[in-house]
């Protein structure tokens, strides 16, 4: 993405698949991703008006070494941008792992996370394996009790959420608002156990 105006043909020159210009254009970038996304079940027009909504301006300011780490799981790249864009304007550090067998993975070697946003359909391992496997220890005593939201296209009731293993879950397209409640209260138990900072507050 730039700031600058490339035609075509220059974009084709330097090699690029395609160019999408700063400001950024909901509908452009919804266009992009679901021309790269080889399994969504949702449509373009869904994710353009869910983009549509949201305000894509830079994260805001969060204080230095306080930073909120948390993953999504996906193996849809459409989501795992959307997902970003969403989380990083609150300030989130993201990571992202595609499937169940890469996020167990990565918690065995990142130490510090706040919590996981894990789809249940996935390649390998789905969302339920994962969950389950992280209540159970697989990925160390430090992420038993670590926040869960499921993310997927699929119908659950809080019983079914509790069965598998998570505190929250967001139907696809995303819920924006229920997303943002559940962010709320990560950054609310982070902040009870991480000491006030007298550094300087930045821009992610």
């Amino acid at each position: 993405m730039s700031a600058d105006v490339l035609a075509e043909d220059e974009a084709e020159s330097a090699g690029l698949n395609a160019f999408i210009p700063k400001p950024v254009d909901p509908n452009i970038l919804c266009s992009y991703l679901d021309s790269i996304s080889t399994d969504s079940n949702t449509s373009e027009a869904d994710l353009r008006e869910e983009i549509a909504q949201e305000d894509l301006s830079e994260p805001k300011a969060i204080a230095m070494g306080d930073e909120i780490k948390v993953l999504v799981v996906d193996d849809q790249a459409i989501y795992r941008t959307l997902m970003k864009q969403v989380l990083k304007r609150s300030g989130l550090d993201v990571s992202f792992a595609e499937d169940g067998i890469e996020c167990l993975e990565f918690l065995e070697t990142q130490p510090e996370l706040d919590a996981i946003f894990l789809d249940l359909r996935m390649p390998h391992m789905d969302g339920r394996a994962v969950a389950r496997s992280i209540r159970e220890g697989r990925a160390g005593d430090t992420y038993t009790n670590i926040p869960i939201a499921l993310v997927s296209a699929e119908i659950l009731n809080e019983a079914d959420v509790e069965q598998i293993g998570a505190n929250s879950f967001f139907s696809k397209p995303i819920d924006f608002d229920g997303l943002q409640v559940f962010v709320d209260k990560v950054k609310r138990d982070h902040q009870s156990v991480v000491p006030p900072s007298n550094k300087p507050a930045r821009v992610a």
